[in-house]
């Protein structure tokens, strides 16, 4: 399990239209997160902000992050948190060790034959299980968007499956979780114009740099021209919050 660089966080000083619905968004999921000082946090998957871990540190809570990618956890090694190298499905914490856990953009990226796994861990260690992630449903043109991304990642081995908010409600049900928050929070704006371009652009160098083949690059090339002038209206992001015991 890592938390990669998804598609949604690119274009930062660059897409400052898109950025700003992206932040918008932001702030809304975190109105959700009632962490205070001093809560005992699980971040799950740092990823290459590691922009969950640094809100829960201006939080004034006392984080731990986990991750798989050592290399990830060295570069941000500055953070005040404590550091695990591990694997999300086996933790390596006693019951109820946190106060809350967290994986915010993770979990579509660990293999989906793993979730009940995951999330049964989570609510193990955790008093509150927060899950954030994308819905799989979208325009027209982000589906074929999506659908390229996913399949790119699967052809280097990563896992990129996005599942609708009611699946991620019955794994935390499953785990005997009582769900308190369950919300979908929807983009207003179409990705069109320059800043679509720029987006396509950003997303084929961070393909790239994962060594996708070229086949998946030419595709997201291909969806340049309808993005730009017809928009993309990315599907929307999922939240869902259970208390276990």
């Amino acid at each position: 399990m890592c938390k990669s660089e998804s598609v949604r966080e690119l274009g930062v000083g660059i897409l400052s239209a898109y950025n700003e619905e992206q932040k918008r968004i932001e702030e809304k999921i975190w109105s959700f997160i009632h962490v205070k000082k001093g809560d005992k946090v699980l971040d799950v998957g740092v990823g290459g902000r590691a922009a969950s871990t640094r809100r829960l540190l201006s939080l004034g809570a006392v984080v731990t992050v986990l991750d798989i990618n050592s290399r990830l956890l060295k570069k941000h090694r500055s953070l005040n948190a404590n550091r695990i190298c591990g694997d999300i499905s086996w933790l390596p914490f006693a019951s109820s060790t946190f106060n809350f856990s967290l994986a915010y953009g993770t979990l579509h990226e660990v293999n989906p034959d793993l979730h009940q796994k995951v999330i049964s861990e989570l609510a193990r260690v955790s008093q509150n299980v927060i899950i954030v992630e994308p819905d799989p449903v979208g325009d027209q043109l982000y589906s074929k968007f999506s659908d390229i991304w996913r399949r790119a990642m699967h052809s280097i081995g990563k896992f990129e499956d996005y599942q609708p908010l009611t699946y991620w409600r019955r794994l935390l049900e499953k785990s005997k979780a009582r769900v308190l928050i369950c919300e979908k929070i929807a983009h207003e704006r179409k990705l069109m114009g320059v800043e679509a371009e720029r987006f396509i652009e950003e997303t084929v160098e961070n393909a790239k740099s994962y060594g996708v083949p070229e086949r998946y690059l030419r595709e997201f090339r291909d969806l340049t021209e309808d993005v730009k002038h017809l928009g993309m209206l990315l599907s929307d992001l999922n939240i869902i919050i259970g208390k276990t015991g």
